[in-house]
C-alpha cells in the first residue's frame, strides 16, 4: 500500500516560528520568501520520512508533526539530544578528559557517529582530530576509550527499545523513537528522492566503477538473476552518477536479451512437447507479432546475420500479408502465435527504454546543440550522437544541465523498483527557461512517483498544468 503524505508542520523553529504545510494529493510546489524556512522544511520532512534520527536532533526545533493518509505522529526533537546520555552513563573519565576541548556539537557529532560507525572511521572526522590533538593520548588510548562509549551507546539505546521498562522515566523520548521507527516502517518500500540545492553529477570515473559494488545485491525477481544497487541510509542525498545512467541502461538491456533468450529456449521445447502430443495447431484467431516485432526478434536471439534475417522476414511477411497463404501454414500460425507471448514479454522493460529516451530527447531537442539519444531496439544500445557530424558524444561530455535531466530522468523512468516520493530545492538550478517550464511534470508523470515536494523561487517552473498546485507555507510567529 502507498503512502500519502497529508500535513507536516516544524513547531518553534529557532524558538519563535511555526511552519505548516499541507499537501496537495500528488504535486506540492512551495513558492515563499527568502527567510521562510522553505530549506529547512525539506530537510527536516527528509530526514523524518528516512528516520535519521541524528540528523533530526540537529534541527533547531521543539516538535515535527507528520500526518500521513492513516496516521499522526508527533516527535519531540528536544527529546533527542543526547544530554541525558551524558548525564546518565557510566562514563569513563578519559572520555571526559578527551572531549574538555570540544563544543557541545562536537561531542553530540562524536555520539552519533559512534551509534552508527565502527570507531576505526572516526579518525578523518574533526571532532576527533582536535581529540588528538589537544590533549596528550595517542591513537590507542583514543579509540579504546571510545570503543567503551559505543558499548554504553548500544546498551543504552537498546534500553529505549522496551517500552515498558523505559517510558515510565522518559515517556517523551521513548515515545519519540518508537515514532521514528514507526515511519522508517511506513517508508521501507518507498524510495525517499531528496535532491538539494547543491547537486552533483559525477563523471564516469573508475572509481565510480569499482565502488558501486559495495551497495548491489543480486536478487531473483521475474524469472531471472538482476543486481539491484541500495541507497546507503546513511547518505544525505541521492547524487546521481552518469556511471548509474549506463548501468541502469545495460542492466535493462541485458534483462531484455536474457528474457527474450529463455522465451524463446522454453518455446522450442514447448513446440517439441506439442508435436510429441499432437497439440501443435494454430488457433483459430492467431495474435501474431508485427513485421517489425519479428525482425526485431530474430535480430536479437535468431540470427546476428542482418541478410539472413532479412531474406526471413521478407519470406514471412509474404506469407502473413496473404490471408490464404497463412491460413494454409498451420504450423508457422501456430508458431508465431507461440512466438508472440515471449515477444510481449519483453515489452514493459523496453518501453522504459523508449521513454527514458524520449523524455531526454525532448530536452536536448530545446537546447541550442544539435545532439540527439537514440536507442536501437534491436541491439538494445542507447547512445548519444551529434546530429551535425553523427558522431556519438560521451555522457561525461555533456553540459551540466544536460547531464542533470538526463541523470534525473533515468532515476524516475529507469528505475521503477519502488515507488518514490522526490522532494527537490530549487529545480530550476543549471536548467534554461524552457527545460524548467518541463522538468516538474515530467517528475510527476513517472510511473514510480507517488508524491512530489518542489521549492522553487522561479515562475517558470509551474507555468504548465501543475499552476494550480502551488501553494504557500503557514509560518505563526511567536
Amino acid at each position: 500500500m502507498c503512502i500519502e503524505l497529508k500535513k507536516f508542520s516544524i513547531k518553534k523553529l529557532y524558538g519563535y516560528k511555526d511552519i505548516h504545510l499541507i499537501f496537495n494529493k500528488k504535486s506540492t510546489i512551495i513558492i515563499a520568501e527568502n527567510g521562510a524556512g522553505k530549506t529547512t522544511l525539506i530537510n527536516a520532512l527528509k530526514s523524518t520520512l528516512k528516520g535519521e534520527f541524528d540528523e533530526l536532533r540537529k534541527i533547531k526545533c521543539e516538535s515535527i508533526d507528520i500526518e500521513f493518509s492513516d496516521q499522526k505522529f508527533t516527535l519531540n526533537i528536544a527529546a533527542l539530544s543526547y544530554s541525558d546520555f551524558l548525564n546518565n552513563a557510566l562514563l569513563p573519565t578519559r572520555f571526559r578528559e578527551i572531549t574538555k576541548n570540544l563544543n557541545n556539537t562536537q561531542i553530540e557529532d562524536a555520539l552519533a557517529f559512534l551509534r552508527h560507525k565502527p570507531v576505526k572511521d572516526a579518525r578523518q572526522t574533526t571532532w576527533y582530530r582536535k581529540m588528538y590533538r589537544t590533549t596528550p593520548y595517542n591513537y590507542i588510548d583514543i579509540d579504546s576509550t571510545l570503543s567503551e562509549v559505543k558499548i554504553l551507546l548500544k546498551n543504552h539505546y537498546s534500553s529505549l527499545e522496551k517500552p515498558d521498562l523505559f517510558s515510565v522515566n522518559k515517556p517523551e523520548l521513548s515515545k519519540t523513537i518508537h515514532a521514528i521507527e514507526e515511519i522508517k516502517q511506513k517508508t521501507k518500500n518507498i524510495e525517499i528522492i531528496y535532491l538539494p540545492t547543491y547537486r552533483r553529477i559525477e563523471k564516469s570515473t573508475l572509481r565510480d566503477k569499482f565502488t558501486r559494488d559495495e551497495n548491489e545485491k543480486i536478487v531473483f525477481r521475474d524469472g531471472e538473476i538482476v543486481s539491484i544497487r541500495e541507497e546507503s541510509e546513511t547518505n544525505l542525498n541521492i547524487e546521481f552518477g552518469l556511471f548509474d545512467v549506463e548501468s541502469k541502461l545495460k542492466d535493462l538491456s541485458a534483462s531484455i536479451e536474457r528474457r527474450s533468450s529463455l522465451g524463446y529456449r522454453k518455446l522450442s521445447a514447448t513446440i517439441i512437447e506439442d508435436m510429441m502430443t499432437g497439440k501443435a495447431s494454430a488457433p483459430t484467431k492467431p495474435k501474431l507479432p508485427s513485421v517489425s516485432e519479428l525482425s526485431r526478434f530474430l535480430g536479437r536471439v535468431v540470427n546476428k546475420d542482418k541478410e539472413s534475417n532479412k531474406r526471413i522476414i521478407q519470406e514471412v511477411t509474404s506469407i502473413m500479408e496473404n490471408k490464404d497463404m497463412l491460413a494454409s501454414n498451420n504450423m508457422l500460425s501456430y508458431f508465431l502465435s507461440k512466438l508472440k507471448a515471449v515477444i510481449d514479454s519483453t515489452k514493459e522493460l523496453e518501453l522504459k527504454i523508449e521513454s527514458f529516451v524520449t523524455i531526454c530527447n525532448k530536452y536536448l531537442q530545446l537546447s541550442d546543440d544539435s545532439k540527439s539519444l537514440n536507442f536501437d531496439i534491436e541491439t538494445l544500445q542507447v547512445i548519444v550522437k551529434d546530429l551535425f557530424t553523427n558522431n556519438p558524444i560521451e555522457l561525461e561530455d555533456l553540459s551540466s544541465g544536460e547531464k542533470q535531466i538526463i541523470s534525473l530522468m533515468a532515476h524516475m523512468y529507469l528505475d521503477h523498483t519502488k515507488k518514490k516520493i522526490v522532494l527537490i530545492d530549487e529545480p530550476e538550478l543549471s536548467l534554461s527557461l524552457e527545460w524548467q517550464e518541463h522538468v516538474l511534470v515530467d517528475i510527476v508523470n513517472s510511473p514510480s512517483v507517488t508524491q512530489m515536494l518542489a521549492i522553487t523561487h522561479s515562475p517558470f517552473v509551474f507555468n504548465n498544468e501543475l499552476k494550480s498546485q502551488v501553494t504557500s507555507l503557514k509560518v505563526i510567529k511567536h
